[in-house]
């Protein structure tokens, strides 16, 4: 069931803040933020977005469950446009999410998490950007990279994706590149670049795909991604239009990294379906194939050094790039003090056990710090 779905038969969240009558007009957009114990951010992200010019906005704060002065950090915000949804903890991002776009009022919905900060005209200019274009079902953009306290240490992502870079597009006006469908779709296949803090999306069309997928616990977005790519155009734009924060506490960082690579293998297989064409599908089966390499990394790392060896051995199974993953097999297995005839003689027997080279269905997870969304 997704989330759209379970919203419809639970309506437990509870809304502590009125609308009052300066917030009875519906808005233009409604900016669904996410919090899980964001005591130390929340206000500023909120200010970021009250501070934006432009169209008349709600800010729907999605309190997942906090433990600390979050929910008490948004209440003291004293402006009617701010909303605070108080929900049982969900252990992921995907269902406070989809609890925002299911209560938003707005015919478009800006998505940011609880650390990250909006720039200004952020909004004014996607709203106008997909006004411009219908047939783009939402707008993106570069952003920025900073520390907890603010302090920004990359000033562009973009470069670091090369497949946005390549990709086909068409000048929109006012630093707007529309990317069609089908360039959009395969761009994604190679990389996901795009940002989820900061995504402007149509309400009625993430509405129409039933949102975020709360069964995969970090690749949600990039699940959703591939479906829209899949039945409409995209909006880019190169400037910056958040601040993505990166620290400790922050929910990337803290997801254990075998869990992340299983759940990115589930939203890389569902893609795969999608595909007929081999280049396409060849990439995605490597992309799955590196994830698999993570795990028996870890696994390694982890002292489940037979565990790790099958993992390897079903990357190989997979890979257009064999060559390089069994070398990396045979690398890591020796520096764990697993003998590379042994290796061999388990590579022997996965060939003919062929029912084990399929990969699990259910579960994934990121990848290796190299390895891009």
């Amino acid at each position: 069931m997704r989330g759209f779905e379970r919203e419809r038969l639970q309506h437990s969240a509870e809304e502590t803040r009125v609308r009052t009558n300066a917030a009875t007009l519906t808005p233009r957009v409604s900016v669904v933020i996410t919090a899980r114990n964001a005591e130390r951010f929340i206000a500023a992200t909120v200010r970021s977005v009250l501070e934006q010019s432009g169209p008349d906005l709600e800010i729907l704060v999605v309190d997942d469950g906090s433990t600390d002065t979050t929910a008490a950090e948004v209440r003291a915000i004293d402006d009617p446009r701010v909303i605070l949804i108080s929900i049982a903890a969900s252990g992921g991002p995907a269902r406070p999410r989809n609890t925002g776009i299911w209560r938003a009022r707005a015919p478009y919905v800006s998505l940011l998490d609880a650390d990250d900060l909006l720039k200004p005209g952020k909004l004014s200019a996607s709203v106008a950007a997909l006004e411009r274009y219908p047939s783009a079902g939402f707008a993106f953009g570069d952003f920025e990279r900073i520390d907890e306290d603010g302090n920004v240490f990359e000033t562009s992502t973009a470069y670091a994706y090369p497949a946005l870079q390549r990709v086909t597009s068409q000048p929109a006006g006012e630093g707007w590149r529309l990317l069609r469908q089908a360039e959009l779709a395969r761009a994604l296949v190679y990389a996901n670049f795009i940002g989820t803090s900061g995504v402007v999306i149509r309400r009625d069309l993430v509405m129409r795909l039933g949102g975020f997928d709360e069964a995969l616990v970090g690749t949600e977005d990039v699940d959703l991604w591939f479906r829209l790519a899949h039945c409409c155009d995209a909006l880019y734009c190169a400037d910056v239009g958040h601040a993505y924060r990166e620290h400790t506490a922050g929910i990337v960082r803290g997801r254990p990294p075998i869990r992340n690579a299983l759940f990115r293998i589930e939203a890389l297989r569902r893609e795969r379906a999608r595909w007929r064409e081999g280049p396409e599908r060849r990439q995605l089966d490597r992309r799955i194939a590196l994830n698999l390499e993570t795990i028996g990394y870890f696994q390694l790392l982890g002292g489940e050094r037979w565990r790790a060896v099958r993992s390897y051995l079903r990357a190989l199974t997979i890979s257009p790039d064999r060559g390089a993953i069994f070398n990396n097999l045979l690398t890591h297995a020796a520096s764990r003090g697993i003998p590379r005839r042994a290796v061999l003689r388990r590579r022997r027997a996965r060939r003919i056990d062929t029912a084990a080279t399929e990969v699990p269905r259910r579960t994934g997870l990121s990848a290796a710090p190299t390895i891009k969304q």
